[in-house]
């Protein structure tokens, strides 16, 4: 009896290592971010109007797909900590072959460049109707044991000096991967409106107050947002799908 004891206690051991393992991987290998600033990133480049929209179009699920090929090529890498960047170049052509890899920006790891070219390499992007010139920017921060997105971040800062301010009235918008963060102060109790031009434009907007809790989502859907707010502080964090005109008004 003693000895089957002691070999649940064995197993239950080993698969709490397992378990350790596996929870410490996910977490070091969660840390890349990919950008794709077509305006900055293309300037020079002479882009077609269905290969600007195939890379506006798809940014998204494209990037969501190199993303998985990193990751998972990143696990080969005997690194306990990087913070490097690379920002590529490359042909993607209408059958989803993938040439001319080039590196805009090398990292300080060889080796990770490599992985990031073998990456591309491997990654079965949406394929467009035409050759088109792909370019990222990939942000590696492995080894962090715990990754704040844009809006945790923005939430966990708390102080609105650390942001610009948004007057009433129109603020242009142009494309950009990461999240715009902009405050502003209402002088008496009323109405926070506020609508976009064209019309779904922004991924999303969010309405918070100072200390952070979530007031109003405005999502693609909606023709604009009309919240009853108190006098005070206020934040908004903007996520663009392409340039957008924001028009807002306050009290």
């Amino acid at each position: 009896m003693l000895k089957i004891l002691e070999r649940d206690t064995v197993k239950k051991g080993k698969k709490m290592k397992i378990l350790i393992i596996l929870f410490l991987i996910s977490n070091i290998y969660a840390n890349i971010d990919i950008h794709q600033n077509i305006r900055a990133l293309y300037k020079g480049v002479e882009l077609s109007e269905m290969q600007e929209d195939y890379i506006l179009d798809y940014q998204d699920d494209n990037i969501e797909k190199l993303q998985k090929s990193l990751k998972k090529e990143i696990r080969n890498l005997k690194s306990k900590y990087l913070n490097e960047k690379n920002i590529v170049t490359f042909e993607l052509s209408p059958n989803g072959e993938v040439s001319k890899i080039k590196f805009l920006k090398f990292s300080n790891n060889r080796k990770l460049d490599r992985t990031t070219k073998k990456a591309i390499q491997k990654t079965k992007f949406i394929k467009p109707n035409e050759t088109t010139i792909m370019r990222y920017i990939i942000s590696y921060n492995i080894g962090r044991s715990k990754r704040y997105s844009n809006y945790e971040m923005a939430n966990q800062r708390g102080n609105s000096n650390h942001y610009q301010n948004i007057q009433r009235g129109t603020t242009n918008f142009n494309y950009q991967s990461a999240e715009y963060v902009r405050v502003f102060e209402t002088s008496k109790d009323g109405f926070i409106n506020l609508n976009t031009n064209p019309q779904q434009c922004m991924k999303k907007i969010t309405l918070l107050k100072e200390n952070g809790q979530t007031m109003n989502v405005y999502a693609p859907s909606i023709l604009g947002m009309n919240k009853e707010a108190s006098q005070g502080k206020y934040k908004l964090l903007f996520q663009t799908k392409k340039d957008c005109k924001v028009n807002l008004q306050y009290p």
